[in-house]
Parts: structure tokens; C-alpha cells; sequence
């Protein structure tokens, strides 16, 4: 894995990527909770008795989240968070094989839906001076 501006990063440099991307995904997890129990930031805030921007902070990455505070945000929305150790090359190995399980388990396409999806007019959008705009493939684009 390449990261941005880090053509050679160290494998402690990648762990402190991928650790970062679990609490991420964690926090990301909290707030789908709170968006499937039609909660709002503030619903919560008042559960957890904190100020609603708290809320806004914590959902936006925008906080160093303790184990204190990742526990008042499931406790308010109802759910468990479980914890989990492994060694790095452990995980590695986990991650490369569910996004391999992910590509093989893919259903296969009928061959007549994927002709009717080549055949769909492609739109793309164009970049043009600052100015983004939609473009549909019989519509010339003027810079």
C-alpha cells in the first residue's frame, strides 16, 4: 500500500495509518447508529450531557476520542463496541483476504444486463477553468 507523500513509509508508519483508519471507521460506525435510530447530534449531546458541537467534533474526526468518550456516544445510541488485538501482520493478512473475498463474491452479471449497461450513455464531468459542470456525450464542451 502507497500512501500519499509517503512512497517510503516504514512499517510503523503504515500501522499508524491503518490505526487511524480503525477509529475512523469506528466513529463512522457510532454515527450510522445514530443516523439508523433517527437521532440527532444534539439528541445525543443531551444523552451524554455534553454540547451538541462535542458531538459534531467527535462525529467529524475532529477530537483525539477516549475510550470514555467512544463509550458515553455507544451507551447514547444504544450500542456495543467490541475491541479487538492482533499483531500487525495478522491484520494485514485478514484485510487482503476479506477484499479478496469481496471481489470473488460479486455477483456475475447476466451477459444481455451487462450489453445494456455498456449500451447506457456515458456522462462525465468536466473540469474547465475552475467551473465544473455535467457533460453528456452529444453536448460539445467549449473552454
Amino acid at each position: 500500500m502507497v500512501l500519499p507523500g509517503m512512497d517510503d513509509a516504514s512499517s510503523e508508519d503504515r500501522l499508524g495509518v491503518d490505526l487511524a483508519r480503525a477509529q475512523n471507521q469506528l466513529v463512522r460506525e457510532l454515527r450510522a447508529r445514530r443516523v439508523q435510530l433517527n437521532l440527532s447530534a444534539g439528541e445525543v449531546a443531551a444523552r451524554m450531557g455534553v454540547d451538541p458541537s462535542f458531538v459534531s467534533r467527535f462525529e467529524q474526526g475532529g477530537t483525539n476520542a477516549t475510550f470514555a468518550t467512544i463509550r458515553r456516544y455507544a451507551k447514547a445510541v444504544d450500542a456495543m463496541v467490541t475491541y479487538g488485538v492482533c499483531s500487525y501482520q495478522e491484520h494485514k493478512t485478514k484485510v487482503i483476504a476479506e477484499r479478496a473475498d469481496a471481489v470473488f463474491r460479486q455477483p456475475r452479471e447476466e451477459p444481455e444486463n451487462l450489453m445494456a449497461q455498456v449500451k447506457k450513455p456515458a456522462t462525465r464531468t468536466v473540469l474547465v477553468r475552475g467551473f465544473s459542470a455535467r457533460v453528456f456525450p452529444e453536448t460539445p464542451v467549449s473552454t
